[in-house]
């Protein structure tokens, strides 16, 4: 019974521990690129990326700089996430490089 009881403790305990955490700011940083506050959607979503360093966070991050006009920056973080994930990046080194008027590099 022990045991049991304590299995169950071990599996609610990290799950609470580990959550959603990246997802919640992904949301947040969302929320706030739409209503166009870009600098604080990077700032929330820098934190996040040291925290955990997912891919979809860096090319959230990329969306908010392109929407800011920050390609430089964009390709930056469009390429990171690549590395983390590959091909995680590619779709939007492709926009970037044609708003750019890069059409080679964007093929």
């Amino acid at each position: 019974m022990k045991r049991i009881l304590f299995l169950f403790m071990f599996i609610i305990i990290t799950g609470m521990v580990s959550g959603q955490k990246p997802v919640e700011h992904l949301l947040k940083a969302k929320a706030f690129a739409e209503s166009g506050q870009y600098d604080n959607a990077i700032s929330m979503l820098s934190a996040a990326i040291e925290l955990s360093g997912e891919s979809s966070l860096l090319t959230e991050r990329a969306e908010a700089y392109i929407a800011k006009g920050d390609l430089s920056a964009a390709i930056s973080d469009l390429n990171s996430a690549s590395k983390i994930t590959p091909g995680a990046g590619e779709y939007g080194l492709a926009r970037v490089y044609a708003m750019k008027r890069d059409i080679s590099t964007a093929l």
